[in-house]
């Protein structure tokens, strides 16, 4: 590997970028003056040297001495290979690379997505490009993962309680999905351009709320009675964090909390309507 210093440029505002170019540092893979916020820099002469187009998808690890800039993976790949040499060979290319690379860049893309604030304009600044496809990924992805879990915790709940366990799986889909596909629906219509950032708020608020479900299917699979209870209470917390994210979402998003109270109405509505119908059809009513 070139021993020439080099120096790692990050996005100062992304909590990822802070939180591992931290852990470089502490982990010694990297001296504290090897990494340097992009916002800090006004060397026009060492700015020439970045690529405009990749700095902001891309971190940069730039040669002081000259030498060639690389960019993301193959910029962590040399840092790590500093203590893990194996790494830049199992990761040079082929399947694993691949991965990697994908992964990269679902995170690196969608990073003011899945960690929402209010970002400020800097003079250089290494926001990520708009990417729809990595935008599409994202939603899609959370949105399976989602499915998968609630579909899962209807079983589960079902189990417990001696409903039929397909239905109750159906039941909990239509129950948790619809206001969701509502309040989607109502984004891609009055949104338009901006409706895919935040149709990718909506799906990392229902990948948050699926995972703090979680511990009660696990409750569920070995205490089926104890279990309803503990899925209620998962329950509800999961609806106040999703609640406090879609505030927050929003208010980084920059648009009205109008939008917070028509998608608590949403799901609210749809939840209650469908659990009535259920239990009608059952004869628990």
């Amino acid at each position: 590997m070139n021993s020439a210093k080099k120096l790692l440029l990050y996005d100062a505002e992304c909590p990822f970028c802070v939180a591992y170019t931290s852990a470089f540092v502490k982990a010694g893979i990297m001296q504290e003056d090897e990494r340097r916020p992009f916002s800090s820099l006004n060397e026009d002469s060492f700015l020439t040297r970045v690529d405009e187009q990749r700095q902001g998808n891309e971190i940069p690890l730039v040669d002081v001495a000259g030498g060639t800039t690389v960019y993301g993976v193959d910029a962590l790949l040399l840092l790590l290979g500093r203590r893990w040499p194996l790494l830049q060979k199992v990761f040079a290319k082929g399947l694993l690379r691949r991965i990697v690379d994908s992964l990269y860049a679902l995170i690196s893309y969608n990073r003011r997505i899945l960690l929402p604030r209010q970002y400020s304009t800097l003079k250089h600044s290494c926001a990520p490009a708009f990417s729809t496809k990595q935008r599409l990924r994202l939603i899609v992805i959370c949105i399976l993962v989602a499915v998968l879990v609630t579909a899962a915790f209807g079983g589960a709940v079902a189990g417990a309680s001696g409903m039929p366990a397909t239905s109750a799986k159906i039941a909990a889909l239509l129950a948790c999905g619809t206001g969701w596909a509502v309040q989607m629906s109502i984004a891609v219509v009055l949104l338009r351009r901006n409706a895919l950032d935040y149709l990718a708020h909506l799906a990392v608020l229902q990948l948050i709320g699926v995972v703090v479900l979680l511990p009660a299917l696990l409750v569920l699979a070995f205490f089926p009675a104890a279990g309803l209870v503990i899925a209620a209470v998962c329950v509800a917390l999961s609806s106040t964090v999703m609640l406090r994210g879609h505030i927050k979402r929003i208010k980084a998003f920059g648009y009205s909390q109008g939008w917070t109270y028509s998608w608590a109405l949403l799901l609210a509505a749809s939840a209650t309507i469908t659990t009535l119908v259920y239990l009608q059809n059952i004869n628990w009513l």
